[in-house]
């Protein structure tokens, strides 16, 4: 078992590096999952992933809450496969994770399970301050790495996604609304 964490800002290729880590597993019992919000009422569905440079993956598990991956009334609209593939795999990828509420208790059961997870994520909020659940899990984790874009200003490596809008609004999915920035940007902005 082994917990591998990929934190940084957004623009910093964190959905590529899971993408790509996920195409050289060999072993066929893996599953991805990203955090999707659902317009509609559907908990859990099989979809593309896709990254800001349109390279895709396919069948990835999308859903709001970890539990839902072990409900099995969230697959009755999905193949029975892919409810077994979840409870049987041995490696779980998950996409945006600082926003999946119930991350740190389903991450520690599946290290006791002997599963191995890789965390892929933002370490921080538009305002610097940590986000979700992530941070709290690198005392389990064998390897941390913290990815950097690059920033929009100044073109040095960028460690912090910096809101342009001037919304009140707490979040804001409209990734357009956020640009990498390198520290000495964000302080001059």
């Amino acid at each position: 078992m082994t917990l591998q964490i990929y934190i940084g800002p957004m623009y910093a290729g964190k959905t590529s590096k899971m993408i790509q880590m996920f195409n050289s597993n060999s072993c066929q019992d893996k599953i991805a999952i990203d955090f999707e919000l659902n317009k509609t009422d559907i908990k859990l569905d099989i979809n593309v992933l896709e990254n800001h440079n349109h390279i895709e993956l396919n069948e990835c598990y999308k859903t709001t809450k970890l539990e839902y991956l072990y409900d099995e009334s969230c697959y009755e609209r999905l193949s029975q496969t892919y409810f077994t593939k979840c409870i049987k795999t041995k490696h779980i990828y998950i996409n945006e994770c600082q926003f999946f509420p119930d991350l740190k208790s389903h991450v520690i059961q599946w290290l006791n399970e002997d599963k191995n997870v890789y965390l892929y994520g933002l370490d921080a909020d538009f305002k610097m301050e940590l986000f979700g659940q992530t941070t709290m899990l690198i005392p389990y984790c064998s390897y941390i790495e913290k990815l950097t874009g690059t920033c929009q200003i100044c073109n040095n490596p960028s460690i912090v996604s910096h809101r342009t809008s001037l919304d009140t609004q707490v979040f804001l999915p409209n990734a357009e609304s956020y640009i990498p920035l390198c520290l000495k940007c964000k302080k001059e902005s």
